[in-house]
């Protein structure tokens, strides 16, 4: 069906995000998909910034950015998840944890298919499809700019300390270190980071990652005072 510009394409049943973005990104008849959450809020320029970025840039395989984090409303920034933008740093960066924001991707639909798309893998689908295209040699970046305000709420929380995310997690860090973007030290130290950070008090998690993981702005802003 389709809604002015929008196709709505509806599952029967409910199989989980993995399988939702499998089934989407099958519809796309472009060969760009971007990507958001339907809560999300994108700054009016970030198509413009992402598409100069593509015309500037042939071979590019996958392009992201930054996003803002907040609560209730847009005004109320509680936090941000920076991600590193040159190829080097990115690839880095993916040894411990996600190297992209994922409601602020743009990615070719010919490379997407060729390394198999999106896959159900608990919460960890975006990160595990990352490191399949890093792997596989496709050129990556992202922009230092803020292209999305991601709306976060307490459940968010919850589902990162998900017990049933270890299996994947483990599985995950298993296949870098088969693909040597890890040494079997890193492959270890990681797994025992995520088991910690699992079976941590919801409460003590909300922290790690608003003040430490993703950067709290208010509190930033009042350090440069």
């Amino acid at each position: 069906a389709f809604t002015n510009n929008f196709r709505i394409i509806k599952n029967k049943e409910n199989q989980g995000l993995g399988a939702s973005l499998r089934l989407g990104t099958k519809k796309v008849t472009t060969n760009w998909v971007a990507r958001m959450d339907s809560d999300d809020i994108s700054v009016p320029e970030r198509f413009e910034k992402q598409l100069n970025m593509i015309k500037k840039i042939p071979e590019l395989a996958l392009i992201g950015g930054q996003i803002n984090e907040f609560a209730t409303n847009v005004g109320n920034i509680v936090g941000s998840r920076n991600v590193p933008t040159s190829e080097k740093e990115i690839k880095k960066f993916a040894k411990w944890r996600s190297p992209f924001n994922h409601p602020t991707i743009m990615m070719r639909k010919d490379v997407l298919q060729k390394v198999g798309g999106y896959v159900p893998f608990g919460n960890l689908e975006d990160y595990y499809l990352w490191v399949r295209v890093i792997s596989s040699g496709y050129k990556v970046i992202n922009i230092p700019d803020i292209l999305v305000y991601m709306r976060v709420d307490e459940g968010m929380y919850n589902r990162r300390g998900k017990y049933s995310n270890i299996l994947y997690f483990y599985k995950l860090r298993k296949y870098l270190k088969n693909e040597e973007m890890i040494t079997f030290y890193e492959q270890v130290i990681g797994n025992i980071v995520m088991t910690i950070n699992i079976i941590a008090p919801n409460s003590i998690r909300k922290i790690l990652y608003q003040k430490i993981l993703h950067r709290n702005m208010k509190m930033n802003d009042n350090d440069k005072e």
